[in-house]
Parts: structure tokens; C-alpha cells; sequence
């Protein structure tokens, strides 16, 4: 049997914090990052892949990825 507790200043704290709102902004920049993520790892592939650029470059962007 489970027994409850009461904790001092328990009544002021909501039953369901109002955090909706957030959830979905936070959401968004959240799929917003990871897009931009994505697309980052892409560009950087695409100029690793191409012999023709300066090897410099490709080096700096192995870093990059690395990262």
C-alpha cells in the first residue's frame, strides 16, 4: 500500500506543470538543428568526395566532420 506524503509548499506546485507551449517550440528548434546538422554532414561529404579540391580544404573539413 502506497502511503502519500505531504510536502510543505506541495500545494502550489501544479498537478500538470503548463509546459505544452514549450514542448513544441523547443520541439521545433530542436528539428531545426538536426536538420541543419544534417545538411552540414552532407556538404561536408559532398567536398571530401570531389579529388578536385584542394587537399587543405579537405583536410579542414575532416576535422570539421570530426567534430
Amino acid at each position: 500500500m502506497r502511503v502519500e506524503e505531504s510536502i510543505p509548499g506541495q500545494e502550489l506546485v501544479p498537478k500538470l506543470e503548463p509546459i505544452a507551449e514549450r514542448r513544441v517550440r523547443y520541439g521545433a528548434m530542436n528539428l531545426l538543428v538536426m536538420i541543419a546538422q544534417v545538411l552540414g554532414w552532407i556538404v561536408l561529404l559532398t567536398v571530401l568526395d570531389h579529388p578536385e579540391i584542394h587537399l587543405a580544404f579537405r583536410i579542414v573539413s575532416v576535422l570539421f566532420f570530426c567534430l
